[in-house]
């Protein structure tokens, strides 16, 4: 995958450079003065205006339209290496039992006792809470009806509610699925350091957690398939240099760990606001590997508004940059991890997908964009503006068709 990841680099190369050698990038398209018309002193300022229109404001909107061509260019390559691999895995029917051993628990998981029950990791299921009223139900039960020995498994709901009411709620959630035979465990903490990432890090600190081999993480509104566990654990097992298990989703997280992996890469930390993808880094710096499992899905809930949606993008967008910010340096100097995958770490992962998308979305669309209809200097080429931004969402629409409806849903009057 860094190979190809690689070569996606270089189709970018290339493909800037064809644009310039054919003309269709010009960085020294003119800037024109714009007539003006009128007398007096209206005239005047008018006059003004369209000097420092030509002079400065137009020259500096139109290296930064450049700047967002070139970064347009680098998604577009991107998105369409991904959008080909994507395919061709599906063409080939490549599944990860073709590199990685699987192989079937006995039983079902459900009824296993004793000896039968033994031949199953102890696994615990945490779930972090914060004012869930509408989920909270939906969450616990799907984790407590999991297939997996009673004996074997733990349910941890880490309640960071600050509402009285639904922390009573959750708990007594929590006490119903107990009572029945479910090793439900409710736990709250003083203060909300750490946030999420602190919740989880509180949460591995308890005597039982220290007890179990891998650690299933669901968002609180997630809920798992009954026989999630059965289909991604194994891969655990038998793969003793693999971290984490993905399994697929879309607004959330919903994984199983391998807790050796957590504590070897250092644990949860609070430094930004996307710590799945903090922990999952520092993993992969220590040399561990990961497994997506497409087949398996995890249902979960959309952001209920509009702006539920922005605030979740722009806190994921900010927490992607300002974890790049932190870890450019060290995945450079990172001895466990080949120059190859330091490339696509630092160009691919974070550069393209996590600075280089938010940019051109806000600046292009947001800024630069609107703010041409006033300065009539300013050159935005139709490749860039048009086909561009369609070429995006045609490949990303072949790659996951399932998403088209979420499109369709906030763009049809849920604002």
């Amino acid at each position: 995958m860094e190979a190809g990841e690689a070569a996606g680099a270089l189709l970018f190369v290339l493909a800037v450079a064809a644009a310039v050698a054919t003309g269709a990038v010009n960085f020294t398209y003119p800037a024109t003065v714009g007539s003006s018309s009128g007398g007096g002193q209206w005239g005047a300022w008018l006059e003004a205006w369209a000097w420092v229109r030509s002079s400065a404001v137009a020259p500096a909107l139109q290296a930064a339209v450049w700047a967002c061509m070139v970064m347009s260019v680098m998604l577009v390559v991107e998105a369409t290496y991904n959008c080909a691999v994507s395919i061709g895995v599906k063409l080939l029917g490549w599944k990860p039992e073709h590199r990685f051993k699987w192989e079937p628990l006995a039983g079902d998981g459900d009824e296993e006792k004793g000896d039968a029950a033994a031949a199953y990791p102890m696994v615990m299921i945490q779930i972090p809470m914060y004012n869930e009223l509408e989920v909270y139900k939906l969450s616990i039960g799907a984790a407590c009806e999991l297939k997996w020995p009673k004996e074997r498994l733990i349910v941890q709901v880490l309640d960071d509610s600050t509402d009285p009411s639904i922390k009573n709620l959750v708990e007594k959630e929590c006490e119903s699925w107990a009572s029945k035979g479910v090793n439900v465990k409710y736990a709250t903490r003083i203060g909300h350091k750490g946030f999420k990432a602190g919740a989880l890090k509180k949460g591995m600190e308890w005597d039982y957690a220290k007890q179990c081999e891998y650690i299933a993480l669901f968002d609180a509104d997630y809920q798992p398939e009954p026989d999630f566990l059965l289909r991604t654990v194994p891969f655990l097992m038998h793969n003793s240099n693999v971290a984490l298990v993905q399994a697929r989703w879309v607004f959330g997280t919903a994984g199983v760990w391998r807790r050796q992996a957590i504590n070897d890469a250092g644990g949860w930390k609070d430094r930004t606001t996307v710590e799945d993808m903090d922990l999952a880094v520092r993993a992969t710096l220590k040399g561990w590997e990961f497994i997506y499992v497409g087949d398996v899905r995890v249902k979960s809930e959309l952001p209920s508004t509009y702006q539920a949606y922005f605030r979740q993008q722009f806190r994921w967008a900010c927490g992607s940059a300002n974890l790049f910010r932190k870890m450019t340096w060290e995945v450079l100097v990172a001895k466990q991890v080949s120059p190859l995958k330091k490339f696509y770490m630092i160009y691919s992962f974070f550069l393209v997908r996590r600075v280089v998308a938010p940019t051109v979305a806000f600046l292009l669309y947001n800024i630069i964009i609107p703010v041409s209809v006033m300065i009539p200097e300013v050159f935005l080429p139709v490749w860039g503006v048009a086909y561009i931004p369609t070429a995006l969402t045609v490949v990303t629409a072949i790659r996951n068709p399932e998403l088209v409806p979420h499109y369709l849903h906030y763009s049809s009057g849920n604002t």
